[in-house]
């Protein structure tokens, strides 16, 4: 009897001792999300978005680049780098257009589908803004970019479920070299 007690205790101080997920982890019982959204560059208009949905958590999000710049042909892919996942890729032409090729145009959602809290209080990120590869021009002013998004209802989830996450902009330009700049556009990254 006392062995069998004695195994018991310490089975019990190793369950106790082991460690589990924390359930409040990525908004409790939300699984690992990143929420891509589309703005138009020059009138800071939101087109459209996506949102990732990934298995695996994480304890931090960074987004990484891989940039090929265009002598003819370039090209733009942005990871999330704890997973090594792909969260948008596209091309870069110098004298021509590039386009987007991941995610697929197909897959994403018109601004219209996204629903808006119809307030006009304006709010930020607490973890401010985060620029992903600036190749040497000025930093942008993020506020008329921000506030084309940030009355979106799923951002302001997005942004109580994570406030130590930056919200990461990068500026996609997939024609260079004399090209249109109407034709770029700012790409948003949250993480909840």
């Amino acid at each position: 009897m006392k062995i069998a007690l004695f195994y018991l205790a310490a089975m019990c101080l190793i369950l106790s001792s082991c460690s589990c997920p924390d359930p409040e982890e990525n908004g409790g019982t939300n699984p690992n999300k990143v929420l891509l959204l589309k703005v138009d560059y020059l009138t800071q208009q939101f087109e459209s978005g996506f949102e990732f949905t990934f298995s695996q958590p994480t304890n931090s999000f960074t987004v990484t680049s891989n940039y090929v710049a265009p002598g003819d042909f370039g090209s733009i892919e942005l990871k999330y780098e704890e997973l090594n996942a792909p969260l948008f890729a596209g091309t870069i032409i110098w004298s021509g257009t590039g386009a987007q090729s991941f995610p697929e145009l197909s897959n994403m959602l018109p601004a219209s589908s996204f629903a808006r809290t119809g307030t006009e209080d304006l709010i930020y990120p607490q973890a401010g803004f985060e620029e992903i590869l600036n190749l040497g021009t000025p930093a942008p002013d993020f506020d008329p970019i921000w506030a084309s998004v940030q009355d979106i209802q799923l951002v302001r989830q997005y942004l109580q479920s994570n406030t130590n996450e930056s919200v990461k902009f990068y500026a996609y330009f997939p024609s260079v070299g004399g090209g249109d700049p109407s034709l770029a556009e700012w790409i948003i990254i949250i993480k909840n």
